[in-house]
């Protein structure tokens, strides 16, 4: 039986496909190097300090500290974004999603590859917490190792009282969190398709099932069980 569903935050349950691509083509804009969407996807869904020391070392600019100024302007440029954008909010159906899923006695666990600063600006701007909807939240931050290691799967279950991962489904936009899914040892993985990614790129990651509709889980759901 499911007990806990781990979903994933930007592109999968906030609206923002593209917000992270962009706000870390702006932060290496600041030191006149230029990047492109596929370029700034290395850093999405993993740490963000990770995904900048990979694009650096990449581009043959191993520097640590050009990693961390990149990260304070990465950090600047998403929570403008996150704070003041009238773009900012939840994926049409999370909401409805969440209380559905609920409804059916299944927790709900959100995990990011954000640090917990920025996800608590996402959250304050979401409904869920003021109603309820959410069991748990882990950070990238908050855990020794970010995806695509378990690590904050493995939190949130500790933190729902979940002891297999047979009872768990992981949900996410990437094919980073599809491996992280596979990784923990989750029941299933369902990718969304939100556009960052192609249905063909999260299959191939190891998703077993890809939606772009977040309200096409509950119909699917009963398999699970």
């Amino acid at each position: 039986m499911i007990r806990l569903v781990v979903f994933d935050m930007a592109g999968t349950t906030v609206d923002d496909a593209f917000s992270v691509h962009d706000a870390m083509i702006r932060a290496f804009a600041q030191f006149e190097m230029n990047i492109d969407r596929k370029i700034a996807s290395q850093a999405i869904a993993v740490p963000k300090p990770v995904g900048i020391h990979q694009i650096l070392s990449a581009m043959g600019k191993d520097s640590l500290a050009l990693e961390k100024q990149l990260f304070i302007a990465f950090k600047k440029h998403m929570s403008d974004f996150y704070a003041n954008s009238p773009k900012v909010r939840e994926v049409p159906g999370a909401s409805h999603l969440f209380r559905n899923l609920r409804d059916l006695g299944i927790k709900i666990g959100l995990d990011t590859g954000f640090d917990r600063e920025l996800a608590d600006i996402i959250l304050r701007r979401m409904p869920w917490s003021t109603e309820g909807l959410i069991d748990a939240t882990i950070t990238s931050d908050e855990v020794e190792h970010g995806r695509p290691y378990p690590d904050m799967i493995y939190r949130l279950m500790n933190l729902c009282a979940v002891d297999s991962t047979e009872d768990v489904i992981k949900v996410g936009d990437t094919p980073t969190d599809m491996i992280q899914g596979k990784n923990a040892g989750c029941i299933y993985t369902i990718g969304r398709n939100s556009g960052a990614f192609s249905t063909e790129e999260l299959l191939l990651a190891g998703a077993d099932l890809v939606i772009e509709d977040l309200s096409r889980m509950l119909t699917a759901l009963p398999q699970f069980y």
